[in-house]
């Protein structure tokens, strides 16, 4: 889409032709539809707690500033390994 609309990747775009991108993106249902799976995604991966194999060193947590409470899960003790 980005190549088609502003003639370069999504990346190599500054973030007014990125943002024109999106929102071509986002008028149709499917576009809508998959703009929110991303976000939902973006955000679970900033939160999720380290042991669950997301959120690598708890990067998103530092970029967040959030400082995990107590008690976390211990590895080989959590709900997947459960399941």
């Amino acid at each position: 889409m980005a190549k088609s609309t502003q003639g370069a990747s999504f990346i190599k775009l500054d973030s007014s032709e990125q943002d024109a991108v999106l929102k071509k993106i986002s008028q149709s249902r499917a576009g809508e539809n998959w703009l929110s799976l991303l976000l939902y995604y973006l955000l679970e991966s900033l939160t999720l707690d380290p042991i669950y194999g997301g959120n690598t060193d708890g990067m998103g947590w530092q970029w967040l500033g959030h400082q995990a409470g107590f008690p976390r899960p211990v590895q080989g003790k959590t709900y997947l390994d459960f399941s």
